[in-house]
């Protein structure tokens, strides 16, 4: 990593580049065997782009999806059902006087989407937060 991250430097000095170190991240994946246990001490990795310190992180948004060094999808359902809740207030809010049929309508086209859910590990008991029981309404 360091040895990539020098390549950059070496880049940016030759062609006056600028990289911008609030921009990336360190996100250290565990591997599978010890996903269950704490953080290392991950401060000590100390990656450098640009004589700046890269920031370490446990989890971090890409792409609109929040990503965790433990694998686990907890943060990104509840952002994706966050992101849901927002859109459908938003759509009650400025088009709440029209009739069902449109409201209906609007939130099948602006709200339904869960984009990347396909990813999600379908145990994951936090699924079930983002539906909603039909007789709870």
């Amino acid at each position: 990593m360091r040895d990539m991250l020098a390549l950059c430097d070496e880049f940016a000095n030759e062609y006056s580049v600028a990289f911008n170190v609030n921009n990336s991240k360190c996100l250290v994946v565990q591997p599978r065997q010890n996903r269950g246990l704490p953080s290392p001490n991950l401060p000590t990795l100390n990656f450098r782009v640009g004589r700046n310190d890269i920031e370490i992180v446990s989890e971090w948004p890409h792409l609109d999806h929040i990503i965790s060094s433990h694998c686990l999808d907890d943060a990104d359902i509840f952002h994706r059902r966050s992101c849901m809740i927002g859109k459908v207030n938003s759509v009650l809010c400025y088009f709440g006087k029209l009739p069902s049929s449109v409201k209906l309508k609007l939130l099948y086209a602006d709200c339904s989407s869960l984009y990347g859910c396909e990813l999600w590990d379908l145990w994951n008991k936090n699924i079930d937060a983002v539906c909603v029981d039909g007789g709870k309404l």
